[in-house]
């Protein structure tokens, strides 16, 4: 999971401009990730980015 935070991170951060933040909606998505049937996810990486991206994006609209 280590590898996938390193990963993940920059787009939070980007997005929310805090590194708490970023680190919240990464936690967030990785417990969802965990709980979901994998079958279908071809590619992981490029869900969890895509997911953490969209995630960060509702976070920032509700702080507003």
């Amino acid at each position: 999971m280590k590898n996938y935070h390193d990963k993940l991170f920059p787009y939070a951060y980007n997005i929310l401009g805090s590194s708490e933040d970023a680190k919240d909606a990464i936690q967030d998505i990785l417990i969802k990730y965990l709980a979901i049937d994998k079958k279908n996810i071809e590619n992981e990486i490029g869900y969890l980015i895509r997911s953490v991206i969209n995630h960060s994006i509702n976070l920032k609209k509700e702080k507003k």
